[in-house]
C-alpha cells in the first residue's frame, strides 16, 4: 500500500501538466502513487500523460468531460494509498520534500486530515498573503472544526483514505464549486484538522478565468448553499460568515442575474434565506438576498449607480485601482471598456507585486500621498479587504474613493467572470 494516492483531475493543460507532474514525481516521499484522470481533454493533454507513463510509475485512467468533481471521485475509488491527497492540474508543490513533510506530520500526530499553508504564482511571483483569509497559519497545531478559518484551499491537506470512504466524503457533481462542500464535508466528520505553518501548495493564478453560462452559474450556487448548510450545521463560525461575505459578490450577482430566466436559481435564492433566517448568522436581514421583483429594481439602481461614477472618472486627473489581484484587473478591463484609463494599481507593499499588471504600472499608494487630492481611488479587493485598504486611505487623507464591490461590477456588465 503506498503511502499517499495523489489525484490529478486534467483537462486541457498542455501548458501546465509537465510542471505539476514534475513536482509531483520528484518529490521525496518514495512510496506514492499517482493517479490522472484525463477529463475528456481537446488539447495534447491526453499525450503528454502518456508519455509520462511510459517513463515513471503513474496511473492513467480517461473519461468522456464531466468535470473535475467526477474525475476525483474516480480518483477516489481507484486509490490504495494510506492517504490521499489533491492536485490540481496547473499548480505544484513548493519544495521537493513537501508531501514527505505533511505525510510524516500526519502519521506523528495520528490526523485524519493535515496539511499547511498556501501561497499563490502568478506572472513569476510568489505572494504568501492577502489571498484569502486563512490561507497562511501562523503556527503548527490543532484547529478545531468550529474555529477553522477558510473554506479555500482543500488541496493544501492530505486526507486518511479510511476516514474519507467510511464517511462515504465525495465531491458533488457539480460543474463549479465541487470542492467547497468536499471540504466542509470532511472538517465537519474529523472535528479538527492538523495545520502547519509551512506552505504546502502553490496555486497559479494568472490564468484561471471562467466565463459563467448559467448551468455553471447554478452549480456554483449550489455549491455555495452546500457549504453554507454545513458549516452551520457543525457551528464553523468563522467558515459561516466567510461563505457570507462570498455570497455578497460574485454569487449574488449571478444569482441575480439568471434569476429571471432559472426557475431553480429563484429556489436555491429561497435555499438561502431559509438558512440564514434560521441558521445563527448574527444579523440575518443584513445577509437575506433579494427575491422576486426586488431583483429587477436592484440591479437597475446598481447599473444608473455606475453609469454616474464612470461620468465622474472620466473628469479626474488621476484614476487609480486600490488592488493588483484578480478583481483588480476585472476592474481595470471595465473602466477601459467604457473609455476611462486608469493610471496605476496601488497597493500598500510593493514588494509583493510584480512592477506592471496587464501593462499597467504597479505602485505603492504612498506615491501619490502629495497628489491625494487629484487622485480618485477606485478600491477592487475581495470584501475581506476593504475595512482595512478603507482605514489607510483615510489615514493618508485621500478624500475621493469608491469601493467597486464585485456584486455591482457584474451587475453592471451583465456577466460573471471567476
Amino acid at each position: 500500500m503506498a503511502d499517499v494516492s495523489i489525484i490529478i483531475p486534467c483537462y486541457n493543460v498542455e501548458h501546465f501538466i509537465r510542471d505539476c507532474l514534475n513536482s509531483v514525481l520528484e518529490q521525496t516521499l518514495q512510496d506514492k502513487e499517482v493517479i490522472c484522470i484525463d477529463d475528456g481533454s481537446t488539447d495534447n493533454t491526453q499525450n503528454i500523460l502518456m508519455e509520462y507513463k511510459e517513463k515513471a510509475d503513474i496511473v492513467v485512467l480517461h473519461q468522456k468531460n464531466q468535470g473535475s468533481g467526477t474525475a476525483r471521485n474516480r480518483g477516489i475509488s481507484a486509490s490504495a494509498g494510506k492517504y490521499m491527497a489533491f492536485m490540481d492540474a496547473d499548480d505544484f508543490y513548493p519544495a521537493r520534500d513537501t508531501l514527505e513533510k505533511i505525510y510524516l506530520t500526519a502519521q506523528n500526530e495520528k490526523a485524519e486530515i493535515c496539511g499547511g499553508s498556501g501561497c499563490t504564482f502568478r506572472n513569476g511571483v510568489y505572494t504568501y498573503s492577502g489571498f484569502r483569509k486563512g490561507f497562511v497559519f501562523e503556527r503548527d497545531g490543532w484547529i478545531s472544526r468550529e474555529d477553522f478559518p477558510t473554506v479555500n484551499g482543500y488541496w493544501r491537506f492530505i486526507y486518511k483514505s479510511d476516514f474519507i470512504r467510511d464517511n462515504q466524503i465525495s465531491f458533488p457533481n457539480y460543474l463549479r464549486c465541487q470542492d467547497a462542500p468536499f471540504f466542509l464535508h470532511a472538517i465537519l466528520c474529523a472535528g479538527r484538522v492538523y495545520c502547519m505553518r509551512e506552505v504546502t501548495y502553490v496555486y497559479r493564478k494568472e490564468h484561471k478565468q471562467v466565463f459563467f453560462t448559467q448551468k455553471q452559474a447554478v452549480d456554483y450556487a449550489k455549491g455555495m448553499r452546500d457549504s453554507l448548510k454545513l458549516s452551520t450545521k457543525g457551528g464553523m463560525i468563522p467558515l459561516q460568515g466567510q461563505i457570507l461575505n462570498e455570497l455578497r459578490g460574485e454569487l449574488s450577482a449571478m444569482m441575480y442575474l439568471y434569476a429571471e430566466s432559472s426557475a431553480e436559481m429563484r429556489d436555491i435564492i429561497r435555499e438561502f434565506n431559509d438558512i440564514i433566517a434560521n441558521g445563527n448568522t448574527g444579523e440575518p436581514q443584513f445577509w437575506m438576498l433579494k427575491e422576486g421583483k426586488e431583483i429587477a429594481v436592484y440591479v437597475e439602481n446598481v447599473r444608473e449607480e455606475i453609469r454616474r461614477l464612470l461620468e465622474e472618472l472620466k473628469a479626474e486627473k488621476h484614476v487609480l485601482i486600490y488592488g493588483a489581484g484578480t478583481v483588480g484587473k476585472r476592474v481595470r478591463a471595465f473602466l477601459m471598456e467604457n473609455n476611462v484609463l486608469p493610471e496605476a494599481f496601488v497597493v500598500s507593499d510593493i514588494r509583493q507585486n510584480a512592477i506592471s499588471l496587464d501593462g499597467l504600472p504597479v505602485k505603492c499608494i504612498d506615491d501619490y500621498v502629495d497628489q491625494k487630492d487629484e487622485c480618485m481611488v477606485i478600491v477592487a479587493t475581495f470584501p475581506y479587504l476593504h475595512e482595512e485598504i478603507q482605514n489607510t486611505l483615510q489615514e493618508k487623507e485621500f478624500k475621493k474613493v469608491y469601493t467597486l464591490s464585485v456584486e455591482k461590477l457584474h451587475l453592471f456588465s451583465g456577466e460573471v467572470i471567476h
